[in-house]
């Protein structure tokens, strides 16, 4: 599954450009094979996994909410890249392609899910990888959860 707006916007590069080879070399195939979905990125797979756009690192950038049994979780795949995010969403990685929005994005996200009950797990951080977003005097910060 791969979201449509990201394909379309990879697909469109050219040799030279810095995401060519790894879209050429992995995701071109698939798409050819006809093995893939292309998905608007709020697509909803049912009622427990749910692509939420969360756009900048890609166009076409998207986390998976989980919900099951009044639980929820969200995997934030590129939307955070260190821990330093949360307290400072303002900054964006090299490899974002739109910083600005990926700010937004982040800053949106933080404001979303400080304090309550989601589980993040945030595929770029070093282990643990999953924990929530916590305030305490006016600083965000990712408090992780034990095993």
């Amino acid at each position: 599954m791969f979201a449509k707006a990201d394909y379309e916007h990879f697909a469109a590069l050219q040799p030279g450009d810095r995401a060519y080879l790894p879209i050429q070399d992995s995701v071109r195939p698939i798409v050819e094979a006809g093995q893939a979905a292309l998905v608007d990125n709020d697509f909803a797979l049912d009622d427990e996994v749910v692509l939420h756009p969360t756009p900048g690192h890609t166009p076409g950038h998207y986390a998976v909410h989980l919900r099951s049994q009044r639980q929820r979780a969200m995997m934030t795949g590129d939307l955070m890249h260190h821990p330093i995010q949360v307290r400072r969403p303002d900054w964006s990685s090299f490899f974002c392609h739109d910083p600005v929005a990926s700010r937004r994005t982040r800053e949106r996200f933080m404001a979303d899910h400080t304090d309550d009950d989601t589980l993040i797990f945030a595929a770029h951080f070093p282990g643990p990888t999953a924990g929530h977003i916590r305030q305490t005097r006016g600083e965000r910060w990712f408090g992780v959860v034990e095993s």
